[in-house]
């Protein structure tokens, strides 16, 4: 953070997906994510370096929300779900918030 602040050409950066992805029900099922990965490796048969690309495989489980909803079915209980209910509010005013702090700088 000390660098981001004292370097003045550095812009801060919003990830609003990944807010979402994180904070929402868009991200709360689970699946298989798929990553790429740049490693720099030296060519034995030429002698210098080059970045080779992998591909990793890794489970996402899904978020807190999907936890909850699945809780609920589960136990056969709504108002563990409707603890949830005011979340999305309370992010868009968040993000807001953070956006606006943006455009101030």
């Amino acid at each position: 953070k000390k660098r981001l602040e004292e370097d003045p050409l550095t812009k801060p950066i919003f990830f609003k997906r990944r807010l979402l992805r994180i904070y929402t029900s868009n991200g709360a099922k689970a699946r298989i994510i798929d990553r790429k990965i740049k490693m720099l490796e030296k060519n034995e048969r030429f002698g210098y370096y080059e970045y080779n690309i992998y591909i990793k495989r890794s489970r996402y489980w899904g978020n807190f929300i999907g936890y909850v909803q699945r809780a609920s079915e589960i136990m056969k209980e709504p108002k563990i779900a409707r603890q949830l209910r005011n979340h999305r509010k309370i992010l868009k005013k968040e993000m807001e918030k953070q956006l606006q702090k943006l455009k101030d700088n």
